[in-house]
C-alpha cells in the first residue's frame, strides 16, 4: 500500500480525519511504534502521517511516554533510512514537526537528539555525517539553539 501513491495519499488523508474526530493520542499511540518497521515506504507513510496530525491537531493530549516514543521512532526513522531521495526530506520535516509540536518537552529530550547526531558522527559515512548535519539543522531551527 505505501509503494502505491494514490493509496498512500489516501490512507495518509483518512488517518488525519479520523485523528481529527478522535483523540490524537489514540492514533498516534496506535501508528508510533510503525516508525521503526523496516520497509522504509511504510515508516515514511507513517512519517508523514504523524507529520500531518500534530502540525493540524497537535499534541495537547499526548503524555510523557507518548512524547519519547514520538521522539524515539521519529530519530530512528530518520538514524535508518538507506534512501537519498524525498523520503529524507519527509522524515526530517515529519521531526521537525514533531518537535515543534512538542516545544519546551522537547527540549528536555534534547540529549537524546544530540546522542542520535553523534552516532551519525561517528560512523564515519558521507550519508550518516549529511543526516547529522540536517538533524542538527533542525534540532537548531526548531529549539532556537544549536544542540551540539
Amino acid at each position: 500500500m505505501a509503494m502505491d501513491r494514490r493509496n498512500y495519499r489516501q490512507l495518509v488523508d483518512t488517518t488525519v480525519e479520523i485523528a481529527d474526530k478522535v483523540w490524537v493520542a489514540d492514533i498516534v499511540g496506535r501508528i508510533v511504534e510503525d516508525l521503526k518497521e523496516e520497509s522504509e515506504p511504510y515508516s515514511r507513510m507513517v512519517m508523514e502521517t504523524i507529520e500531518k496530525v500534530v502540525a493540524k491537531l497537535g499534541v495537547s493530549d499526548i503524555d510523557a511516554h507518548l512524547e519519547e516514543l514520538l521522539i524515539d521512532g521519529s530519530l530512528y526513522a530518520f538514524q535508518e533510512q538507506t534512501s537519498d531521495d524525498d523520503a529524507n526530506y519527509v522524515k526530517l520535516n515529519g521531526f521537525g514537526a514533531v518537535v515543534n509540536a512538542l516545544g519546551q518537552t522537547s527540549k528536555t529530550l534534547s540529549q537524546l537528539i544530540v546522542n542520535v547526531i553523534n552516532f551519525l558522527k561517528v560512523v564515519k559515512q558521507i550519508y550518516n555525517t549529511q543526516h547529522a548535519f540536517q538533524l542538527n539543522i533542525c534540532c537548531t531551527k526548531f529549539l532556537q539553539k544549536p544542540v551540539l
